[in-house]
């Protein structure tokens, strides 16, 4: 895994479509970083870190969660570090944290609908022994809005309208807009109106001379 430089303070990795692990990001203040998503399994976020050090980035303090879903937020039970989530999401990982996975037990979410085909495909081959799947609720929670100072870089967390899941988090800081899938359209599927609210978000992104990053 490498780590690219977006600004001075940005760095991300690249999507690997492979097992859906999703892309990272990283900011360093002048008196702590934060990691953005918590990767999809153990080893995922091992190879963030591993990438951070081989840097010679300093290892985050924290990480915040974009939304809840399986490879944004599978990583965080390995990760060791306090995690920060919306309300929301937060409620949706506790969910998570009481599914089984069994063979019994996938089947039954994939015939309700709780589960994708594409999630439950990813997630086989992301574990090949599912005993090792952990979930885990954040830290600190929030509700609307939250900043964080790292030290000249202020780190804003706002929850956003979108068609990929109802608990999206956009993420900004040094002039980078963090989507974390929030304007992907699957699985929830485009409507008019959510478009409309969703480029909404970001065009408030834009008057602040931002770049939009996913």
């Amino acid at each position: 895994m490498k780590l690219h430089q977006l600004t001075n303070r940005i760095w991300y990795t690249e999507h690997d479509s492979a097992t859906d692990r999703p892309t990272l990001g990283y900011i360093m203040g002048d008196r702590r970083s934060v990691m953005l998503d918590a990767g999809n399994s153990g080893a995922h976020a091992e190879l963030f870190l591993e990438a951070v050090r081989r840097a010679g980035l300093p290892r985050p303090e924290l990480v915040c969660i974009s939304h809840s879903h399986w490879d944004h937020t599978f990583g965080m039970a390995s990760l060791g570090l306090p995690a920060i989530a919306s309300e929301k999401t937060n409620a949706l990982l506790l969910q998570m944290a009481c599914w089984g996975w069994s063979e019994r037990e996938m089947a039954k979410r994939l015939e309700t609908g709780e589960e994708s085909a594409f999630c439950d495909t990813h997630i086989r081959l992301e574990y090949p022994d599912l005993s090792r799947i952990q979930v885990r609720g954040a830290d600190i929670m929030f509700q609307n809005r939250l900043t964080l100072e790292l030290g000249n870089c202020p780190l804003e967390l706002w929850e956003g309208v979108s068609p990929h899941a109802d608990d999206c988090t956009l993420m900004l800081a040094d002039g980078v807009l963090f989507l974390g899938d929030a304007y992907c359209s699957v699985p929830l599927g485009m409507n008019g109106s959510m478009i409309k609210t969703c480029w909404k978000n970001i065009s408030v992104c834009w008057r602040k001379q931002t770049s939009v990053f996913a």
